[in-house]
C-alpha cells in the first residue's frame, strides 16, 4: 500500500471538492484531538518490515508501513492509539480514521515537564481502499501533500495542540536534542512556552495552550535572538544580531524588549569590546549580562554586570571584573543560560566554572579528565563526556562530591553494530545520550544511552512481529 502525505495549512485537515457520490456529504475539517501515552516510557517510530514479503506484486517500488509506538519500561511495544474529531462524522468513519490515519514526527522535543513537540509531522494512511464514502474527498486530499506539521502533546491528558502557524520558521532548533531550555532557545513557563523563530520573519513568540486544540501563539520580541532569557512578567533580553554599517558584518546587541513593544539597549559597547565573548544569563530569577572582555595566555579577564527590569526601566550595574585561570574559547556557547538553580556548572578548557548568583562570582575547578573531551551539563548539574563516538564509557562529574567517575556502557541490547557511529546527542532532561544512523546492514536505528546506569537500548532490539524501530524517544 502506497503511504499517502496529508495537505493541509493546520491541524485541520483541508479536503479537495471531488466527490465519488454527490449524495453522500463529506466530511469536513478533520481533527486530531488526542493520542494515548498513558504509562509510555519511549516514544517510537517504526515500519513493518515484513510487508514486502506479503504483497504478490514485487516489480514496482513498495513502501512500508511506519507507525507511532509507545514502550513500556518493560520493553512492551504497541501501537499508539489517535484519536480523530470532524463536525458530523459518522462513528464509521471516526473509528476508520482512529485506526488508520498515523501521524510520524521526525522528531520529539521535551518542553518542559507537561508538554512533547512531534516535530515536523507527516500523516501516513495504512489503508486507502476500505474507507466510508464520507470520506472520499479526504482520502483524495493526501495523495499529493508534501507538508509537514507541528503539534504540541499535552502529557497529562494526551490533548494535542496545533502549533502549526509557526510552520517551518524554527530557528536554530536541534531536532533531536533537548538541550534547549539551558541553552536559552526555548523557555518553558505553566501553560506554554517562549521559542525563537528564524527567517524570513526573526522573533520570539509565546505558545499558549489556552485549553482548545489550537495554540495561541503571539509575537512578543521582533528581533534576531538566537540566546533569550525571559523573566516572570514576560520581559524577554537577549543578544540580538544586528547589521554593522562599518563593514560588511554583524554585531550583537544586547536589548531588553517589553510586552508592550518597545526596547532598551542594556549595555552600550566601547569600540574594542564590541567583538568579544558576551552573554545574557538568568540564574535562579536574577539577569546578569557577563562579558569576558580579555583574553591573556593562560587566563582571562571577565566583567559581570547585574540587570534590573522594573516597569519600562533597565538599570545595569557593574558587579565586579575577576580573572580566572583559563582562556575563554567561547562564554557566549559554554555558559547555560538559564537555571532555576541559584549557581550553574560547565566546563570550559579542562576547568569546571560555577558561578553562583548569590555571591555573584565565579569559581573553577581543574578538571584534567575532561579537557579533551566534549562536556555537557544535565539537569541535575552533574557534567557527563565521553571517549569516543562507540559510546563504550561515560565519564561523569559529580558537582556535589567534587569527583569524576567512570560508567562503563552496557551494549548487550545493539544487535547490530553501526556502519558508522554517528556523534552522540546530550539530551539534558533525560541524561541520556542519543544517536541516529545506519548500521552495517543498512537499516536505521536508535540508541538511547542511559548517563547514570550505562545502560543503552536499541531500537533493533526492540523488534517485534516485523517491526524495525528507527526513531526512538525517552519520556522519562
Amino acid at each position: 500500500m502506497k503511504k499517502l502525505v496529508l495537505l493541509a495549512a493546520t491541524a485541520t485537515i483541508a479536503l479537495f471538492s471531488c466527490k465519488k457520490n454527490n449524495d453522500v456529504a463529506q466530511v469536513k475539517n478533520v481533527v486530531l484531538s488526542h493520542i494515548n501515552i498513558t504509562e509510555a516510557a519511549y516514544l517510537a517510530v517504526g515500519e513493518n518490515a515484513k510487508q514486502n514479503l506479503l504483497k504478490s506484486e514485487t516489480t514496482e517500488e513498495q513502501d512500508t508501513m511506519p507507525k507511532l509506538f509507545v514502550i513500556d519500561l518493560d520493553g512492551t511495544m504497541q501501537s499508539i492509539q489517535f484519536q480523530y474529531n470532524a463536525p458530523g462524522i459518522s462513528n464509521e468513519s471516526r473509528e476508520f480514521l482512529n485506526k488508520n490515519l498515523q501521524v510520524l514526527p521526525i522528531s520529539f522535543i521535551s518542553v518542559g515537564n507537561e508538554y512533547i513537540w512531534m516535530r515536523n509531522c507527516k500523516y501516513v494512511l495504512t489503508d486507502e481502499e476500505n474507507y466510508p464514502e464520507e470520506l472520499e474527498s479526504f482520502v483524495s486530499s493526501l495523495k499529493y501533500s508534501t507538508n509537514e506539521y507541528q503539534y504540541l502533546i499535552r502529557k497529562k491528558d494526551g490533548s494535542v495542540i496545533d502549533m502549526n502557524q509557526l510552520k517551518e520558521d524554527f530557528l536554530s532548533i536541534d531536532p533531536y536534542n533537548d538541550y534547549q531550555v539551558p541553552s536559552g532557545k526555548l523557555y518553558p513557563i505553566e501553560n506554554g512556552f517562549y521559542i525563537s523563530v528564524a527567517d524570513p520573519n526573526p522573533r520570539v513568540v509565546k505558545v499558549t495552550d489556552n485549553g482548545t486544540n489550537v495554540a495561541e501563539i503571539t509575537t512578543v520580541a521582533q528581533a534576531n535572538l538566537n540566546n533569550f532569557v525571559v523573566n516572570k512578567n514576560g520581559i524577554v533580553a537577549g543578544m540580538c544580531y544586528q547589521e554593522d554599517t562599518s563593514y560588511d558584518g554583524y554585531t550583537m546587541k544586547p536589548l531588553v524588549f517589553f510586552p508592550n513593544g518597545t526596547s532598551e539597549t542594556i549595555y552600550t559597547y566601547k569600540n574594542w569590546e564590541s567583538g568579544k565573548n558576551n552573554v545574557i544569563v538568568s540564574i535562579a530569577g536574577k539577569w546578569f549580562f557577563i562579558s569576558a572582555i580579555k583574553n591573556y595566555a593562560d587566563k582571562s579577564e571577565i566583567s559581570i554586570f547585574r540587570i534590573s527590569v522594573e516597569d519600562q526601566t533597565v538599570a545595569i550595574d557593574s558587579v565586579r571584573t575577576q580573572i580566572v585561570p583559563f582562556v575563554y574559547s567561547s562564554i557566549s556557547n559554554s555558559m547555560p543560560r538559564y537555571s532555576e538553580s541559584s549557581v550553574v556548572s560547565y566546563i570550559e578548557n579542562g576547568y569546571l566554572v560555577t558561578f553562583d548568583a548569590e555571591t555573584e562570582q565565579f569559581s573553577s575547578i581543574e578538571v584534567p579528565e575532561f579537557k579533551t573531551k566534549d562536556c555537557f551539563q544535565g539537569l541535575n548539574g552533574n557534567m557527563y563526556a565521553y571517549e569516543n563516538n562507540l559510546l563504550e564509557k561515560i565519564y561523569v562529574y559529580d558537582v556535589t562530591k567534587k569527583e569524576v567517575s567512570t560508567i562503563n556502557t552496557d551494549k548487550s541490547s545493539i544487535v547490530a553494530t553501526w556502519g558508522y557511529a554517528p556523534t552522540p546527542e546530550f539530551n539534558a532532561s533525560k541524561n541520556a545520550f542519543i544517536q541516529y544512523g545506519q548500521n552495517v546492514n543498512g537499516n536505521f536505528m536508535t540508541v538511547v544511552t542511559d548517563c547514570i546506569t550505562g545502560k543503552a537500548l536499541c531500537s533493533e532490539s526492540l523488534e517485534t512481529e516485523g517491526i524495525k524501530v528507527s526513531l526512538l524517544y525517552k519520556l522519562f
